[in-house]
């Protein structure tokens, strides 16, 4: 990978009818998600402020952002939801958290779009994935302000963190790996990434999380044994402290047809 290289992700891509069983007061999700408007009378709050979802129109709500979704009568749209991430851990969208935006995009390739998504061959893929690959990049255009850099230098070091990542994992191991003294790569790090790495790590694993939650079945048990915490107890307390509700509340917050 280069410097520029970006790692886009679609978790998932749905055509999505639906009526007031969609209004739903609160969200927040570990990706982006992508509103495909093709018609309907929809809407999403976010700091307050609420804004219809236009037909003709495509819309980003960048990960990690607190926001509620109604409709009157119902609303159909195709949704993705997809990482563009930099480095595991940081999307190029990390920085828009809360801001709303959108950009024409006519019903007529709204449809093809979910032709794709209905078609399920190799070349359906290939052409969401570039076309959603387009328009993020088309997001990027308005008010994008470039990573550290340096960022690339870090690379290694977090492709390394996202495999091995886990409760119990040690960022002082996997640094002198690379080479780095660790107190030395607290420094240069927090200067890239403006917070430590240990702060960075607990941002990726509770990424990882918020996505089992949300994604899976697996239950309370599994998710601990997974990312090696010692029980559910103590990954409840870990995902409470960060994201201030238990992992159940914000699974049944959040799981839910969008």
């Amino acid at each position: 990978m280069t410097e520029d290289s970006v790692e886009v992700h679609i978790v998932r891509a749905v055509d999505f009818y639906g009526d007031i069983r969609w209004n739903h007061p609160v969200n927040r999700y570990p990706y982006n998600t992508l509103y495909f408007v093709c018609d309907g009378d929809g809407s999403v709050t976010i700091n307050g402020k609420k804004t219809l979802l236009e037909s003709g129109y495509v819309y980003l709500i960048p990960s990690n952002t607190l926001f509620s979704c109604s409709c009157i009568t119902h609303i159909h749209k195709l949704y993705v939801d997809v990482f563009a991430e930099l480095v595991p851990g940081y999307d190029v969208f990390s920085d828009a958290e809360g801001q709303l935006r959108r950009i024409p995009y006519p019903v007529e390739n709204i449809q093809k779009l979910c032709h794709a998504v209905a078609g399920g061959k190799l070349k359906h893929r290939m052409f969401l994935q570039g076309e959603v690959t387009r328009l993020l990049a088309e997001f990027l255009e308005e008010g994008y302000t470039p990573v550290h850099s340096e960022i690339v230098r870090y690379r290694p070091l977090l492709c390394e963190i996202d495999r091995e990542l886990s409760a119990k994992l040690r960022v002082s191991d996997i640094s002198r790996k690379y080479g780095w003294d660790p107190s030395v790569l607290s420094r240069s790090f927090k200067k890239v990434f403006h917070c430590n790495i240990k702060a960075y790590l607990d941002r990726l694993l509770m990424t990882r999380i918020r996505q089992e939650l949300i994604d899976t079945d697996h239950s309370m048990k599994e998710i601990a044994s997974r990312y090696q915490f010692c029980d559910p107890y103590y990954l409840s307390n870990f995902f409470k402290r960060h994201e201030g509700c238990s992992p159940s509340e914000y699974r049944k917050n959040n799981r839910k047809s969008l």
